[in-house]
């Protein structure tokens, strides 16, 4: 039915998680313009990575999340 592989259901839950907390971030500040850059990596057991790797255009990326810091999309 689902055919994701391991490696791609981290991937897929690492973006949801980082578009999850721009997200919430987005409520305190609308005035910024986000520009992305690859999380840093803290050895705290979750495996970060960039767009690329998980097959996202990070300019998307970007554009998105300026769109919801504007209130285009919520």
């Amino acid at each position: 039915m689902f055919n994701y592989n391991l490696k791609q259901m981290k991937n897929s839950l690492l973006v949801i998680l980082i578009l999850t907390i721009i997200h919430i971030g987005c409520k305190t500040d609308s005035s910024g313009q986000y520009n992305y850059r690859v999380p840093e990596k803290l050895d705290d057991g979750i495996t970060v990575g960039n767009c690329n790797e998980a097959n996202i255009d990070s300019r998307y990326l970007s554009d998105t999340v300026n769109d919801i810091y504007r209130g285009k999309l919520w």
